[in-house]
């Protein structure tokens, strides 16, 4: 603490301790929930210094891990859009896009791309609250390509096809051509 600004510290905890709980999580180590009580065990004199805008970093933290060990240790994705739609009404206003893209990714990357039809429609609830902020132009490529592919799981081809029309058509701005082949793969299995 001599050597290092206090706020350096804390952002290194902080940032340590929610990867080591979410890698626990993921892995199905229940280990996690010890880690997060250390919050107000061990690491309480640097959780105390951490304010977050919305709800307290423990409940942040826990719901997280849960929803990692929910999708990745059980391969829940009930359960995981059970948390996670308790997460956005208790967050309700206070909800960011990064919350919600967040979730949408675990939720794709868990699962392989293969949703359950409930999973794929939550999905494009989340993604239209994403969608109809202020994204990057990758991120926004990458969130219509998402909802192309939860249309595709509800086999609404017109939909599907229609976000991955708009996320060809974006792809062309960044030069991308990875993403043009992708899409234009997604396109042509919609055939």
């Amino acid at each position: 603490m001599k050597l290092v600004p206090t706020y350096t510290l804390i952002s290194f905890f902080t940032v340590y301790q929610d990867g080591l709980v979410q890698e626990l999580a993921k892995k199905g180590d229940l280990d996690y929930k010890r880690q997060i009580a250390r919050i107000k065990g061990d690491l309480k004199p640097v959780f105390d210094s951490v304010k977050t805008t919305s709800l307290p970093v423990e409940y942040l933290m826990t719901t997280k891990a849960d929803g990692n060990y929910l999708l990745y240790a059980k391969k829940d994705q009930k359960g995981y859009i059970s948390l996670q739609k308790k997460f956005f009404e208790k967050m309700g206003d206070l909800a960011k896009p990064d919350d919600y893209g967040q979730a949408v990714l675990a939720l794709m990357d868990a699962t392989g791309n293969k949703l359950t039809e409930e999973s794929a429609t939550e999905a494009l609830g989340w993604l239209d609250k994403l969608l109809s902020s202020d994204l990057d132009i990758m991120s926004r490529i990458r969130f219509l390509a998402i909802a192309g592919d939860c249309y595709a799981t509800l086999n609404n081809s017109e939909k599907a096809r229609s976000c991955y029309n708009q996320a060809y058509t974006l792809s062309f701005q960044t030069g991308d051509i990875n993403f043009q082949v992708g899409l234009q793969e997604k396109l042509n299995l919609l055939n």
